[in-house]
């Protein structure tokens, strides 16, 4: 800067008392003004300045300094006297990743927990899903066995779709963890594990507290719960992770509710009910084996029929003709492991996707 007023008068243009040498030469060197210099000033530089800083460049080339690594230490020991810092890492974030993700577990923990109309509001829903569905389906076990295994299929939509009013709040949140990750406070994995593991807890929860409050209205055996609670919650967790798959996919929550559409279509009509390997054309019944919503429509009924043919259940049983007529065979094993692998893949594409998709542009 002490050297800019001489320069400036050696390109042809000095710079005159009481001004600004600063804002002087910044109009003289913009592109495109009326009094721009800007090529006067670069042809000056070309043959009277560079080829002194090309030499003084490979000059100091050859010097050896510090590692980046010494550098930052070197500035961490000047910072030593403000208080404790923990030790220099070689990664560009300041502490481990357990750290990371106890940290960021921990807030979003207490962000939940802050957000009591977010916390009651889904506590709320679960109570009025359970009373509305005690209401329209009291003592079902007392019905037909074509009314109870049309409860069973009802229940499960209900479960399918329950994800979808979580899209916009997850996409919300991923652009706040965007920003705070292009700053390299945290890592992505930090984020989407403690959402995961928080996520599913609260999903457990709720469907618990759903299913619980409804099933005494049923009339049904408790021993046919734990079925009913393991299918539907498959499904509501593999749901979930095809609804935050989309979440990570669309850049916000109209295009991740479209593209939900399709997949809605796909698992919610080739479900074992309305559309079965028995009435299904032989080249689409492989969708069938790959929709867990019809392997949890199958594993109920099935569980139901065994059930209620050993213990009362009301004046009609699920008769093991209903079984016959939709083609149900027992696969709990097949049915967990085509849940569970959906339940990763969606997951992965998910993590991959928040990662790689929809980054902070700078």
């Amino acid at each position: 800067m002490s050297g800019l007023p001489r320069h400036a008068e050696q390109v042809g243009c000095p710079i005159p008392d009481k001004s600004n040498p600063t804002d002087f030469c910044m109009d003289l060197i913009t592109p495109g003004v009326k009094k721009s210099k800007a090529d006067q000033f670069a042809e000056y530089y070309n043959f009277h300045c560079k080829p002194q800083v090309l030499q003084l460049v490979e000059e100091q080339l050859c010097k050896e300094r510090k590692r980046p690594m010494e550098i930052l230490e070197a500035k961490r020991q000047q910072m030593m006297v403000f208080g404790d810092l923990p030790p220099l890492r070689h990664s560009k974030y300041g502490v481990r990743f357990a750290k990371q993700f106890s940290m960021v577990f921990g807030r979003q923990l207490t962000l939940r927990l802050r957000d009591k109309w977010l916390f009651f509001g889904d506590l709320g829903t679960a109570f009025a899903k359970a009373i509305l569905l005690a209401l329209a389906y009291a003592d079902i076990s007392s019905k037909s066995a074509p009314v109870q295994t049309g409860f069973f299929f009802f229940i499960l939509m209900a479960c399918s779709i329950d994800g979808l009013k979580t899209m916009p709040k997850v996409i919300s949140e991923r652009t706040i963890m965007k920003m705070e990750t292009s700053e390299a406070l945290y890592s992505d994995w930090a984020y989407i594990l403690s959402f995961s593991v928080i996520s599913t807890m609260q999903a457990f929860f709720m469907h618990t507290v759903f299913l619980g409050a409804l099933w005494p209205c049923l009339g049904y055996s408790w021993n046919l719960f734990q079925h009913v609670w393991l299918w539907t919650m498959l499904v509501y967790i593999v749901m979930d992770s095809l609804y935050l798959m989309l979440s990570g996919i669309a850049k916000d929550a109209a295009i991740a509710q479209m593209l939900s559409l399709p997949f809605l279509l796909i698992f919610l009509l080739y479900n074992g009910y309305t559309v079965t390997v028995c009435n299904c054309p032989a080249w689409l019944q492989w969708v069938i084996h790959l929709s867990p919503v019809a392997y949890a429509m199958e594993a109920i009924t099935v569980a139901a029929a065994r059930i209620c043919s050993n213990e009362p259940c009301g004046k009609d049983q699920l008769y093991p003709s209903i079984v016959q007529h939709f083609g149900y065979k027992e696969q709990i094993g097949v049915g967990i492991a085509v849940a569970c692998t959906c339940l990763v893949i969606f997951r992965a594409i998910h993590m991959i996707c928040l990662k790689c998709l929809n980054n902070i542009q700078r």
